[in-house]
Formats: C-alpha cells, structure tokens, sequence
C-alpha cells in the first residue's frame, strides 16, 4: 500500500503536470495510443487514453512508482470534472443504465456516462437498439465475471457507425452494424459499457453489416440467441436428416433453433415444448411436432430423437426423450444432467455474416416479444418481464435517443440523431 504521506507530497510536487496530462487526456484527441487505463470517477468509469507526449517521459524519470503519478492523474481528473469552470475541458457524455452494486432490477440507474473513445480496431456505435437476455440479469445479480463497477448491462445491439480506431479496415462511418459486443471466451474483464447506452465501442470482428431487410430492432434480437444456436448443433455435431427435440421452442434461442434445424440443418423432424398458447406459433416457425408441457410429461412422449436441445436447463428430465447414446445439449451452467454437454456460444460477426442469405432471403426471421420494444426509459419494466421466464422471442429496448456529437468527434459526417428526451 502507497503511504497517504508519499502520495501528498508528490501530489504537492508534482500537482502542475498531472494537471496538465489530466486537460490532455480527458480530451482525447491523440491519434496514437499507448496505454489504456480506467479511472473511477464519481461513481463514474472514465477510459482515458495515456498519450505520448513530452511530459509522460518527464514524469518516467521520477523515482516515484507510476501507481503513484496515476493516482495523481486520477485525483487531477476528479477536480476538472469537480471544477469544469475553472479547469475547462470538453467531456462527452451520454445516458446509460448501469449499476454499482450486485442485486435485483432495483439496482439499476439511469444517469450520466462519458462517451467512449475507439481505439485501434474498435468502433464507436450509436446505439438504435439493444436486446436484453438472461445473462445480463444473472450477472447483475451475482458476481460471476470480474468487473470493475459501474457496470453498464447488455450484450445485443444494433446501430449506427459513428467513428473508428486506426485499425479499422471493414466499416466506414455511417455503415449500419449490429452483433454481440460482450467475448465471453476472451481472456481479460468483462466490458463494463455495455449495450444499454446511447454510444458503445466494439472490436469490428465482433459485428456485421445489419441485413438490409432488418429493422435495428430486430437485427438488435439475434447476436447472442443465434450464436448460442448455431454453436450447439456444432457441438453436437448434428446431421441432416436427424431429428431433433428442443425444449424451450419460444424462447430468444429455441425460436432461432427451430428455424435452424429445419432451414438450415434440415432436420427431417423437429419437435419443440411450449405452452398451450405458443403451440401454433411455433407450428409457424417450423415446428413438425409440438408439445404442451402444460398437458404432458417428457416421460409421456412416445418419440425417441437423435438429439435434445434443452435450453431452459431441464435436461435432467428431458433427456429421457433422447435415443440410446443420443447427445443432450445444455446452454445453461451447470447443465443440471451430468449427462448432458454444455454448449456455449462463439462471438464472432463471421457467423452473422454467414447467415445473412438465410435472414435476407426470410428463411430465418428475427422474433421479438409482442410486450415490446420497450423504451430507453423503460429498462427496469423490460428487465421484470425477462425474468418472468415468460417471454416469446427477445426482449428488445427501442427507441434509443441520443446527444449531438460534433464533427471533431466523429470521424466523418454525423448521422442526424435527436436529442436526449428525460425519462
């Protein structure tokens, strides 16, 4: 620990200098990087850009250790932010849902974030839409990933292209995107911004171009489901001709996963559960045979399949449905069969751009609940109908307002956008 009297004085010695790197930071205009370092700042989370400039090799040769000339920065940081009037400094800030502690929907706030800066190959996306899923609430409530608070929730999105890093080769500003944002197999920490904020950045191998055909509120409903769908018929190494049983067939993945077996793995039977009043649209979708779970137990279906595809986390009831040796795959942790194979998801825009001749040509259509899209505003309503279970298709968030961002911080031309209405 850095003694309170050590880093007094270097505050004392050194107090010009951070103050001025802190100016330059803060505005973030360097076009090299270097470093990238987060600061908490009033409960707030600042990416700030260390910059090679003429006082970082000055302050190198210090003796003190760079923990220490970093808290400085911080605290410098701190007074602009305190004191903007008499230290002026242009931050860009946005509306965003985060929250700074572990618990129910309660939790979350909706407030002020600054706005990121994109870096090398990532992309600043104005956010037009974003969909919810059972993981942003399962982290929310329990400290699964190691992240820095506050943590702004989310995962889906689709939007807009406002600027981009240096590295960047596949998208221009203006281009319409959508995808994933969250690598949950990279090693590292879990984004903090998520994607229920106004202004996003994400790597551009993360994304695709969005289907032409497709509103941003439904390209914002796919990223995760159908990742999580494709990459279970991968795992289990699933044929065309086989039959396939899917528990869950309403939900964000078994809508994808119906429609998937029969489009694009040519399943040569699909059967899926529901409730009696999702039957029909599931037949809708594709679904040859569908069950009531409500009126019938697994142990009552006579049929025996090639492969379960549970993706409520019952595969230690489903799997009796399975024939002799057939795979059980389970897409929630721990599989509650030690049977059953767990499935996660790769993320990766390459697979949304393989299946966007089958989302162009209507073979695989994007579902979202008929309860939505909820408002920005409505957050905490959208989360408390997620966790009802009872959701058909995906959750989605729309419309997303947003500030004005001037020419100096786009890359290119803005895209027109409205002002932020309160909630």
């Amino acid at each position: 620990m850095l003694n309170l009297r050590i880093l007094i004085l270097t505050l004392q010695l050194l107090a010009p200098l951070p103050v001025l790197l802190a100016k330059r930071l803060l505005k973030l205009t360097a076009p090299k990087t270097e470093v990238i370092i987060t600061l908490k700042i009033r409960m707030l989370t600042l990416t700030i850009v260390r910059t090679r400039t003429m006082l970082v090799p000055m302050l190198e040769d210090l003796v003190f250790p760079e923990i220490v000339f970093f808290k400085v920065v911080q605290l410098c940081v701190q007074r602009l932010l305190i004191y903007p009037k008499r230290y002026p400094v242009h931050i860009k800030m946005q509306k965003a849902w985060f929250y700074e502690v572990h618990g129910p929907k309660e939790v979350l706030k909706l407030g002020d974030f600054p706005i990121p800066y994109p870096v090398q190959n990532q992309l600043l996306v104005q956010v037009r839409a974003a969909a919810l899923n059972p993981i942003d609430f399962k982290l929310r409530c329990n400290p699964l990933v190691f992240t820095d608070f506050p943590v702004v929730p989310g995962c889906d999105m689709a939007g807009i292209v406002v600027g981009k890093g240096d590295h960047v080769s596949r998208f221009e500003v203006g281009d319409e995107v959508y995808g994933n944002i969250q690598n949950f197999n990279a090693k590292g920490e879990f984004k903090q911004l998520g994607t229920l904020a106004q202004f996003i950045v994400v790597e551009e191998n993360l994304v695709a171009s969005k289907p032409n055909n497709l509103s941003f509120e439904e390209a914002a409903s796919l990223p995760v489901a159908v990742q999580t769908a494709v990459e279970g018929f991968k795992t289990a190494g699933f044929k065309e001709g086989q039959t396939i049983f899917i528990v869950g067939g309403a939900g964000g993945v078994g809508t994808l996963a119906v429609q998937l077996a029969k489009q694009l793995y040519r399943a040569s039977l699909v059967a899926a559960t529901t409730s009696t009043a999702k039957v029909e649209f599931l037949k809708t979708l594709g679904a040859d045979e569908v069950v009531d779970y409500t009126k019938t137990r697994y142990e009552e279906v006579k049929k025996k399949y090639d492969l379960v595809y549970d993706t409520i986390g019952e595969s230690k009831n489903s799997y009796v449905v399975a024939k002799d040796g057939a795979p059980v795959i389970d897409i929630t942790w721990p599989p509650s069969n030690p049977r059953a194979v767990h499935s996660s998801l790769t993320v990766s825009g390459e697979i949304l751009e393989t299946l966007r001749p089958c989302l162009e040509s209507g073979k695989l259509t994007a579902v979202i609940d008929p309860a939505g899209p909820f408002h920005f505003c409505d957050v905490i309503k959208a989360f408390e109908y997620l966790e009802t279970g009872r959701a058909r298709g995906k959750v989605v968030i729309s419309p997303f307002s947003a500030p004005y961002l001037t020419s100096e911080f786009c890359n290119s031309k803005l895209v027109p956008q409205r002002s932020f209405i309160g909630c």
